[in-house]
């Protein structure tokens, strides 16, 4: 991603509250669930440590909304774990990490709102093509960059 560090800043914090407004006034899913965020990283070697500081900084801005969070390796996934959250954030901080086949099937199966940052989305392939997944629902939006262009004035 390129761009200056401040604005990734910006755009990243509007994003998690965003997410964390839909959550406390209770838009994300229809069925009635606690207003609870699961935060997921990629802990896997050398650089799992990255994937935990993210997680982190992101519970610290979820922690100004009235809203509980779990923070935990995508490697200790469990299925249908994510139903129990209203949002859940998942950062690929490891290129090609090995994700869980229950998180990937989760992922293509809930009605619940998956904030996906980083690398790995294409492991979500593997599970595209099986007849029970609904495509209708998923959005996606890509991000290359912000043009700068200075202003006369």
């Amino acid at each position: 991603m390129s761009g200056p560090w401040w604005l990734r800043s910006i755009l990243f914090l509007c994003l998690i509250g965003l997410a964390a407004g839909l959550l406390s006034a209770g838009a994300i899913a229809d069925a009635p669930v606690p207003p609870r965020a699961l935060v997921l990283y990629d802990s896997a070697e050398p650089y799992g440590w990255v994937g935990e500081l993210h997680a982190l900084l992101t519970a610290n801005l979820l922690g100004h909304f009235p809203l509980d969070y779990t923070i935990q390796p995508v490697e200790d996934y469990a299925p249908g774990q994510m139903e129990d959250y209203g949002v859940t954030f998942y950062f690929g901080t490891d290129y090609d990490n090995t994700l869980p086949e229950a998180f990937r099937a989760d992922v293509m199966s809930t009605d619940r709102t998956v904030c996906w940052l980083g690398y790995n989305l294409w492991q979500l392939a593997r599970v595209w093509t099986a007849p029970a997944i609904p495509r209708s629902g998923i959005r996606a939006n890509r991000w290359t960059s912000i043009r700068m262009t200075p202003t006369s004035g």
